[in-house]
C-alpha cells in the first residue's frame, strides 16, 4: 500500500506557496522559508505541527479542510490489502 498527501492541494487552498509562507511567518510562531513550504509539495508531506496551524487557519476562513480529501492510497501487489479481522464478543 502507498499513500501520499497531495500537499500541493493543501498549499493551493491556502493561496499557494508564497502567500502561504507569509502567512505562516505572520502567524505561526515560528519562522518559515518560502523554500520549506516548497519542499513541503516536492516530498508531498507537511509536518504535524504546520498541519495544525493550517486547521486553524481553515476554521477561520470557514474553509472544509479534512485529511482525509487530501490523501490517496494506492494498493501494490507487494502489499495487499490486509484481510478483515474477526473480532471476538466477550460480553455473550
Amino acid at each position: 500500500m502507498n499513500i501520499q498527501m497531495d500537499a500541493k492541494k493543501i498549499v493551493g487552498l491556502f493561496g499557494g506557496p508564497t502567500v502561504l509562507a507569509a502567512r505562516l511567518n505572520a502567524t505561526g510562531g515560528k519562522d518559515i522559508k518560502l523554500k520549506t513550504v516548497n519542499m513541503w509539495i516536492h516530498r508531498k508531506s507537511i509536518p504535524s505541527y504546520w498541519l495544525g496551524i493550517l486547521s486553524m487557519y481553515a476554521q477561520q476562513d470557514r474553509i472544509r479542510f479534512n485529511l482525509r480529501d487530501y490523501y490517496t492510497v494506492e494498493e501494490t501487489e507487494d502489499n495487499p490489502p490486509a484481510e478483515p479481522v474477526e473480532t471476538m464478543d466477550f460480553l455473550e
